[in-house]
């Protein structure tokens, strides 16, 4: 089943090119995935405010932006500037949460409890979560509540992309790369 296309813009520029009637799948996915996400930055807020509140705020901010974005994507006509920075803020979500496990940042606190445990927990022999600790190391462990969040996210993004207009989906998933790309190099350079 193909999708109808919406007639472009009048300038023919063809920035507003998008299905019709978009997928199912895509809407489902991008709402219960920023859903999701939104909920657990909420449910962790606490004990990242009382840590470090820079982060506590971050995560309230990231879940009010997931809230919202899962909202627009269930609203007739789709107000794509709400999914557009939905998924430009869940990108960069995603890239702090990646220096945050593998870059030592000084912002956040050393000696952390939060060791991976619960992931490790259920795999028989393992010690950890994979992420190599030196004393006072300010890198975090992953959590499952962590990786059910990025899967989340990965899956928002990618729904939030096939539902926005060409350029600006376009504009999304490029800057995803340049996210992934500046995450390793600032890995890679400084880690």
């Amino acid at each position: 089943m193909s999708a109808r296309l919406a007639p472009s813009d009048p300038s023919g520029a063809g920035a507003d090119r998008r299905p019709a009637t978009p997928h199912p799948v895509a809407v489902a996915g991008a709402v219960a995935a920023f859903a999701v996400a939104g909920l657990l930055h909420l449910v962790v807020a606490p004990e990242h405010l009382h840590e470090v509140p820079l982060l506590g705020i971050g995560m309230v901010l990231t879940a009010v932006v997931q809230l919202a974005a899962a909202t627009a994507a269930v609203r007739s006509g789709r107000p794509w500037p709400v999914l557009a920075v939905g998924a430009l803020v869940t990108v960069a979500a995603i890239a702090f949460y990646a220096l945050t496990r593998t870059v030592d940042l000084p912002l956040m606190p050393g000696g952390h409890a939060h060791d991976g445990a619960a992931m490790s927990a259920s795999v028989p022999g393992a010690v950890g979560d994979g992420v190599p600790r030196l004393p006072g190391s300010r890198t975090e462990g992953v959590g499952l509540l962590d990786a059910v969040c990025v899967a989340a996210e990965l899956v928002a993004v990618v729904a939030a992309s096939a539902l926005l207009p060409g350029r600006v989906g376009a504009l999304v998933a490029r800057t995803s790369l340049v996210a992934a790309l500046a995450v390793v190099a600032w890995r890679v350079l400084l880690g």
